[in-house]
């Protein structure tokens, strides 16, 4: 690997190029522009037109605690992913509208720290097992911004999703904490990553489960995050595959703003934004925005892939004023919530309000809403358009009955049930159900209270329905045992 050139031209800015490539002067005795909330040295790194990788790399392993890394220019090109390690500062360019990262259509195969497949763009990683520079992580902040992330056409082998190459590229993984330590090892690292674009293009390439699939398959990856506040705002993913997903322990994300269109077929539309395995974090969403893709889905720990180390505590969910576009013939539900292991006194926490779902399913679905094993959740106000089984579909998971569901003030006027609005399976108990004199509820469960509700009561109807449901959920298993 090339060592790059560099010319220091004040305290404060660096400019860097490859050593075969012309080197441009630049002056700065500080951030560039008056919102940044760079505290420390800038360094800027100029596009060359072949291969920025060393580049980039050396720039966020050089710059210093509370310095920005600016990408300085409209075009960069990376064949293998850029790797920082502890990363304490900014990563910015000009705008996505002007700086955009190319991933070379020869990129490389390569295992960065933790043992992550590198069809990644950007690796940043906090695992206190790499050195003494996890001493500096717990108070590390690290901001994403401002610039585009793209593929340059397919790629062979580089991904191997439910075990076959999807030949797609990745985008951004954090890892916040030690994947061979307890999850109790404190970090702390905070993120924000702001005004990105992520997108790709589909082809005609299949993994067995999707079609369609985009050269930008995992456009955000949170692993093993540890303390720390997080935020994603104003960010869009352009037809890509999956979208967001986090995995973490005593943290708190906040999601606003995001846009997320998906271009992958039958079987391959996931949630956007996917939550798996947290203890103990509370995470908020407000503003998505899909076109073709679902919503949420939140998994609590279990036995599909779950991480050992992890605590059994309960997450508090917060998701309003979501606008979700789902897709016809998605595996998933617009907000779909799986408590299947933790302890009945430990169960996660949702308040679901003020969202729209429009739905298109031609397929028996999951519905606008899907439960598993759930506990302490409020779904109000939400307003359902379009047609399918079912809005809602709740049910026990294989360990704990669903209790304590209150529905309220949700507007179905305009869905239009294949069989009915609200579908209460075998094992649910002590939900509340207050709809329009419209709404039809199937009620296989106990104790449940309904107020301005149809009830049908049709328990053969009821069976019928769970077993093509538990069609679907085999689907889903094998989707994610082989994740």
């Amino acid at each position: 690997m090339r060592q790059p050139a560099f010319v220091v031209l004040s305290g404060a800015a660096l400019l860097i190029a490859c050593a075969d490539q012309p080197t441009e002067t630049s002056l700065s005795d500080g951030p560039l522009f008056s919102n940044a909330d760079a505290t420390g040295p800038v360094l800027h790194v100029a596009p060359t037109g072949i291969d920025d990788t060393e580049n980039i790399v050396w720039a966020l392993n050089n710059v210093g605690s509370g310095g920005t890394v600016l990408l300085d220019g409209a075009d960069f090109y990376i064949s293998e992913t850029v790797v920082a390690e502890f990363f304490d500062g900014h990563l910015r360019g000009l705008g996505s509208d002007v700086t955009t990262v190319h991933m070379k259509d020869d990129f490389s195969v390569i295992i960065p720290p933790a043992g992550f497949p590198s069809p990644f763009a950007f690796v940043f990683t906090y695992d206190p097992s790499l050195g003494p520079g996890a001493a500096n992580a717990e108070n590390a902040n690290l901001t994403v911004s401002d610039f585009r992330i793209v593929g340059e056409g397919n790629t062979a082998d580089v991904w191997l999703e439910h075990g076959v190459p999807s030949k797609s590229y990745a985008g951004i993984l954090i890892i916040g904490g030690g994947f061979e330590t307890p999850y109790d090892t404190p970090t702390g690292v905070s993120t924000r990553l702001e005004r990105l674009v992520i997108e790709g293009t589909p082809n005609d390439n299949s993994d067995g489960y999707h079609q369609n699939l985009s050269d930008i398959f995992w456009p955000i990856l949170y692993e093993h995050m540890v303390g720390g506040q997080h935020t994603v705002e104003d960010v869009s993913f352009l037809s890509t595959g999956y979208f967001i997903f986090w995995a973490g322990y005593e943290s708190s994300l906040d999601m606003r703003d995001v846009y997320a269109e998906s271009t992958t077929a039958f079987l391959g539309d996931a949630a956007a934004i996917w939550l798996f395995e947290n203890a103990n974090c509370t995470i908020h969403a407000e503003g998505l925005r899909t076109v073709n893709a679902s919503g949420f889905q939140v998994v609590s720990t279990s036995a599909i892939g779950s991480h050992i180390y992890l605590p059994k505590e309960p997450s508090t969910y917060i998701f309003e004023h979501n606008d979700i576009d789902q897709p016809p013939g998605t595996l998933y539900g617009a907000f779909e919530l799986w408590d299947v292991e933790t302890q009945p006194d430990k169960k996660m926490q949702f308040l679901i309000t003020s969202n729209t779902i429009d739905t298109h399913e031609h397929v028996p679905p999951w519905g606008a809403f899907f439960a598993a094993g759930v506990h302490d959740a409020v779904i109000s106000n939400n307003k359902v358009r379009g047609y399918g089984m079912a809005a809602a579909y709740m049910e026990a998971s294989s360990f704990y009955s669903g209790t304590n569901v209150t529905f309220l003030g949700n507007n179905l006027q305009r869905f239009t049930p294949f069989l009915t609005h609200y579908y209460l399976g075998f094992g649910t108990s002590n939900y509340t159900l207050v709809g329009n004199v419209h709404d039809n509820v199937l009620d296989l469960g106990t104790n449940n209270t309904h107020v301005g509700v149809n009830n049908m009561n049709a328990p053969s109807l009821g069976q019928d329905i769970r077993d093509a449901m538990m069609a679907q959920l085999e689907a889903k298993i094998e989707l994610k045992v082989g994740r």
